[in-house]
């Protein structure tokens, strides 16, 4: 499991384009498809993939694009720690 280190303000996660919902009490990408959620109680970071997407569209790579370009900004920045379940 991936999570955000313990000692990062989570407000950081809006330096790379994550928006705070709190409604769903996470940091999100706000994006279609591919949704990255970064939870405030635990701070793990969920990938979400929209099952309803069948095929291969322009908007679709994007968003997984969008994704995965974050994340390794995230991993990049250190923010990230990998822990056992």
């Amino acid at each position: 499991m991936l999570k955000i280190r313990d000692n990062v303000d989570l407000k950081e996660l809006e330096k790379y384009g994550m928006v705070h919902n709190p409604s769903s009490e996470c940091y999100d990408d706000d994006y279609n498809f591919i949704n990255l959620c970064i939870y405030e109680n635990d701070r793990e970071i969920q990938i979400s993939i929209d099952d309803n997407s069948y095929g291969f569209s322009k908007e679709y790579a994007k968003s997984v694009k969008r994704a995965k370009n974050i994340l390794y900004d995230l991993i990049k920045a250190d923010l990230v720690v990998k822990v056992d379940e």
